[in-house]
C-alpha cells in the first residue's frame, strides 16, 4: 500500500475535529518504593493452560449500507489480501468498537481532538481508517455529504482518480465510492477501491474508509460488510479524555517533561534510569536481572496502568500492578512485550514467579516501534491490552493491593526500554 495514501487519510482525518480535551489531575504524594536491580528468579509454569480470551460480544450495528464496486481492471500480480478470524477492537475509553481481522495491524493516531485509527492487512494492500470527531449541533445530510466530498477531493490528483456522486443512506449517513491507481510495496500497480462513509451520532461525527484492491473486492465484500455493520460509537464518551487516559478513571499522567511523580533517576554499575526529551529511558547493564519502578503514590487495590513502551534487544518491558513489599520480597502482577512482537504475563508472590501467559506472538504488536499497553486489575480480574485490543485476561487472587509502575527484564545482554505517556489509576 502506498504510504502517500495512508498519510492522506490520517492527515485529513486530523483536520476534521472540533475542540476537546480536559485538565490534568494533580499528582499524589506518598512514599516511593525504591527500585533495585534484582536477579531473575526461577519461574514456575502456570498450573494449567489458560483459555484464549473470547472476543467481545458483537454490538448492534449502527451502519446499514453495504459497500459496492466501481469495477475496472487491475494488475493480477498484486498479493491477495489476508483476512484472519475477526476480533472486536474497542478504542481506549470505549468511544467506538468494530470487528477487525485478528491478523491486521493497527496504528492509533488519536489526540485530544480526534480519535483516528488505521488497520493494515499483512500484505499492506488493504486498509481501514476510522476517524471520530465532535460537532456542536446537528449537521444535515447535505452538510455531511459536503464534508465527505471535501475529504475525498484531497486525493483527486492521484493517477486515474475517479469518484461516484455521494449516496444518501437511510440511516442519515452518506457514502462515496472512489478509486485511483496505486503502487504497492512490491511495485505492482492496481486500482484501489475505497468505500467511504460519514455518520453523525449525537455530537460524534464518524468517518470510515475501507480500501481494497478493486479486483479482490468481490471476494472480500462479505467480510467488509461484517466489519462495517459491527461498527458502533458511544456518543457519551468524550474525546481527549478517553484517548489520553486509556479508559482509566481519574488517572495520573506522566509525560516525563518534568519531575512529576518522583520517578527514580540513577546511573550505577547495574542499572540506569533517566528523563530526557520527554521520555523515560531505563537500562539494565548486568545479565539476568529485572527492575521495577513506580511513582509517588498510595497503595491501592483497583488499578490500571497504561504506557507507551519501546523495548530494544532481548528486553522484556512492561508494566506492573499491586506492587507491594513483604519483608525483603515483592508481590505484584506484570505483563510485558518484547521487540519480536511477543508478550507474556506472570504473578510474583514473595519473589517467586508463576507464569500466567506464556510468551505469545501477537499481531497487535508493531515490531520495532512503540506500542501502547495497558494492564488492569479489578477484584480478581486481570486484563492486558495491546494497542487498544485486549489480548489476555484471567482471574487470580494471589495479590490484593500495592502500587502500579513500570517493569524491565533482561537475559544475557544489556538492554534498554523507552517509556512515555504513562497513565496510572488507583483506588
Amino acid at each position: 500500500m502506498p504510504r502517500r495514501f495512508l498519510a492522506i487519510l490520517i492527515f485529513t482525518a486530523l483536520l476534521l475535529s472540533a475542540c476537546g480535551g480536559g485538565a490534568k489531575p494533580e499528582p499524589t504524594t506518598a512514599p516511593l518504593e525504591r527500585p533495585t536491580s534484582t536477579p531473575r528468579p526461577t519461574v514456575t509454569p502456570k498450573p494449567e493452560p489458560t483459555a484464549e480470551p473470547e472476543p467481545t460480544a458483537e454490538p448492534d450495528a449502527t451502519a446499514e449500507p453495504t459497500p459496492k464496486t466501481l469495477g475496472g481492471n487491475t494488475d493480477s500480480s498484486l498479493s491477495s489480501v489476508e483476512v484472519g478470524n475477526f476480533t472486536t477492537y474497542t478504542h481506549p475509553g470505549g468511544l467506538f468498537s468494530i470487528k477487525i481481522p485478528e491478523n491486521w495491524t493497527s496504528e492509533d493516531n488519536s489526540n485530544e481532538l480526534v480519535a483516528a485509527v488505521t488497520w493494515l492487512d499483512p500484505t499492506r494492500n488493504a486498509l481501514i481508517v476510522i476517524a471520530v470527531s465532535e460537532e456542536q449541533g446537528t449537521l444535515s445530510q447535505a452538510e455531511l455529504s459536503k464534508r465527505l466530498q471535501d475529504f475525498v477531493s484531497t486525493s483527486q490528483d492521484e493517477p486515474d482518480f475517479s469518484a461516484d456522486e455521494p449516496t444518501n443512506l437511510e440511516n442519515g449517513g452518506v457514502q462515496i465510492i472512489w478509486s485511483y491507481t496505486a503502487t504497492a510495496d512490491t511495485g505492482a500497480t492496481a486500482k484501489l477501491l475505497v468505500n467511504s462513509f460519514i455518520y453523525q451520532n449525537d455530537n460524534k461525527i464518524s468517518m470510515l474508509m475501507f480500501g481494497v484492491p478493486d479486483t479482490q473486492f468481490n471476494d472480500l465484500k462479505g467480510g467488509l460488510d461484517e466489519m462495517l455493520n459491527s461498527y458502533i460509537v458511544d456518543p457519551s464518551v468524550a474525546l481527549g479524555v478517553a484517548a489520553s487516559d486509556d479508559g482509566l478513571p481519574d488517572a495520573e499522567r506522566y509525560d516525563f517533561s518534568d519531575d512529576k511523580g518522583g520517578w527514580v533517576e540513577e546511573d550505577t554499575d547495574g542499572v540506569a534510569a533517566s528523563r530526557s526529551d520527554g521520555v523515560y529511558t531505563v537500562t539494565i547493564k548486568a545479565p539476568n536481572q529485572y527492575y521495577i519502578l513506580n511513582p509517588d503514590m498510595d497503595i491501592g487495590s483497583e488499578q490500571g496502568v497504561a504506557a507507551t513502551v519501546e523495548p530494544s534487544g532481548d528486553a522484556r518491558a512492561g508494566v506492573v500492578v499491586r506492587l507491594k513489599k513483604t519483608g525483603d520480597t515483592r508481590n505484584y502482577y506484570s505483563c510485558w512485550i518484547n521487540a519480536n512482537s511477543r508478550y507474556g504475563c506472570f504473578v510474583s508472590v514473595k519473589d517467586e514467579w508463576t507464569i500466567l501467559q506464556d510468551s505469545t506472538k501477537s499481531a497487535e504488536l508493531k515490531s520495532g516501534e512503540p506500542n501502547r499497553i495497558k494492564l488492569t486489575i479489578n477484584g480478581t480480574t486481570l486484563s492486558f491490552s495491546i494497542n487498544g485490543t485486549e489480548v489476555y485476561t484471567i482471574d487470580d487472587d494471589n495479590v490484593t493491593e500495592g502500587r502500579a509502575g513500570l517493569y524491565l527484564e533482561n537475559f544475557e545482554d544489556e538492554v534498554s526500554a523507552i517509556f512515555d505517556d504513562v497513565a496510572i489509576s488507583s483506588k
